[in-house]
């Protein structure tokens, strides 16, 4: 039976979800933080980079997400579509249909990862030592007991972010965050070595599987899992979006793993840790893009089953002035203060490192203007268009990072993600706008112009007060922010926002004036 859809005020929903979704975020980010360093501080370069090494093959970070076969996106996708037309029923045929896929894949993964843990010594002959031996192939057994909990885990994940519940997920996040950071800091602290600090990750991992699946229970009593729900009517929408998007995945995998993978054949573990440090900095900063990102899937597939494209327009504008607003400050800081935010964070061994981190977070400003037009393509099923867009950034990134590595070391590979993005980024651009009829001076003019010129003076003042005052150690680069950052938000909340985001701004739960 078909239930009349509720009309969502999605300009309200998505601002309170960034909003949220960024208060739980910023204390996870931060935690975070404080943990890589303490690792980056208490255990060894080699070590370090041997854990990197395994994490490239996990189900949670690495190659192996791809074992999901875009199954999470899909779950998403047709939830918030059954739940934009009111047919909930829907729902338990969609979970069923994807936990069993993903119960298989998991299986799969777990075996790949237990071959690699004997394997492994003997493929990658740049880990020497029998005790770095041995931790790898530890590590590798730990990951592949994480798949068995962490792949069916997206199901659930998927249906929460499907019915657009982000609070309940950033509950959940937030607990195993807190779970993960003590255990971690326990084993740091006590001198337990690498090991025990994967024990702490996949701890994480599990918490969050089981409190996804009793999340999505609470809130959507109607769904029901059973074998007799899985059936071709359910599995062939499923696979068919999902397939375009696991390919999409694949891509997204081999661009973000496949640096590790080219450095230490080419040029040894050694480098792997600072790498690491490089590539977790530019992730730590690319937040701000999660939080209106995460929003943006279900938001954009529920408008497009209620044929809104006025409010798609709207969503594309504000997700992209968030995006910016948010994303700018924190990557333009990061790029200024590299040297001494590196050097207070992991310490002084790992300064030399602060160019490609620097490289890393150039190609930060290139994303951020595309990021919520490729989200909101995926979104809106033109999933194959995005595919063919990732594969050729993809082929260019890795041809130009191998070529790249041996002359130039870890800056060279991070130069070739930067030109990879940097070619496809304006094709996201140019389909969203061709897809909702809306031009490239409108755009601009609504979503960019409001942002840059106080981003621009942001930079000019933390580069002063940098220069006036040297910041030494993580208190002093953050108190060299400050001054640039009021500025900013002064600039910003006056003049980059509509009187009415001001309004929801301050009062947070006050909607948007609606777009017909």
């Amino acid at each position: 039976m078909t239930v009349p859809a509720v009309p969502v005020a999605h300009g309200r929903r998505v601002f309170r979800n960034t909003l949220f979704t960024g208060a739980v975020g910023i204390f996870s980010l931060l935690a975070n933080f404080f943990v890589i360093g303490e690792a980056g501080r208490k255990l060894p370069v080699d070590a370090f980079g041997v854990l990197t090494l395994a994490l490239a093959f996990s189900v949670s970070a690495g190659y192996l997400t791809i074992a999901d076969l875009g199954l999470q996106s899909g779950v998403t996708r047709f939830i918030a579509d059954a739940d934009g037309r009111g047919q909930r029923e829907r729902i338990g045929e969609v979970v069923s249909s994807a936990l069993a896929v993903l119960v298989t894949t998991a299986l799969g993964a777990f075996a790949v990862l237990i071959a690699l843990s004997f394997v492994g010594s003997h493929v990658f002959t740049n880990v020497q030592g029998a005790a770095l031996q041995n931790d790898l192939h530890l590590l590798f057994i730990l990951f592949a007991a994480e798949a068995l909990f962490g792949l069916p885990g997206l199901a659930f994940l998927g249906v929460l972010q499907g019915l657009q519940r982000f609070g309940w997920v950033k509950v959940v996040d937030l607990t195993r965050q807190i779970l993960y950071t003590v255990v971690a800091l326990i084993v740091l602290l006590t001198g337990q070595g690498v090991l025990w600090f994967g024990v702490a990750m996949v701890s994480g991992t599990a918490f969050a599987a089981i409190g996804y699946a009793v999340a999505a229970r609470l809130l959507c009593p109607e769904m029901r899992i059973s074998p007799k729900l899985i059936h071709r009517d359910a599995l062939r929408p499923l696979a068919r979006f999902s397939g375009w998007v696991f390919l999409a995945r694949i891509n997204g995998v081999i661009w973000s793993q496949m640096d590790t993978i080219i450095l230490e054949v080419v040029i040894g573990v050694n480098v792997l840790a600072g790498y690491s440090f490089a590539a977790r900095l530019q992730s730590a900063v690319s937040y701000p893009l999660s939080l209106t990102a995460a929003a943006i899937v279900p938001a954009a597939a529920n408008l497009l089953a209620m044929e809104s494209s006025a409010r798609l327009r709207e969503l594309l504008v504000r997700g992209t002035r968030y995006t910016l607003a948010l994303s700018l400050p924190v990557t333009i800081a990061a790029l200024i203060l590299a040297r001494p935010l590196l050097v207070g964070w992991v310490g002084a061994k790992y300064a030399s490192y602060s160019g490609p981190a620097q490289l890393f977070l150039t190609y930060q400003l290139v994303t951020c203007t595309a990021t919520i037009a490729s989200t909101m393509l995926v979104g809106m099923g033109r999933v194959r268009q995005v595919t063919a867009y990732v594969t050729v950034a993809v082929a260019i990134n890795l041809v130009i990072s191998i070529l790249l590595a041996k002359p130039l070391g870890v800056s060279g590979v991070i130069i070739g993600t930067l030109v990879g993005y940097g070619i496809s980024g304006p094709l996201y651009i140019r389909l969203i706008l061709r897809e909702l009829s809306m031009s490239l001076g409108e755009f601009v003019r609504r979503a960019i112009v409001p942002i840059v010129p106080w981003a621009i003076l942001f930079a000019l003042v933390i580069a002063l007060t940098a220069h006036v005052f040297p910041p030494q150690g993580l208190i002093a680069v953050a108190l060299c922010c400050i001054p640039a950052g009021l500025i900013y938000v002064a600039g910003v909340a006056r003049f980059g926002m509509t009187g009415e985001e001001r309004s929801a701004l301050f009062g947070f739960l006050l909607p948007a004036k609606s777009v017909r």
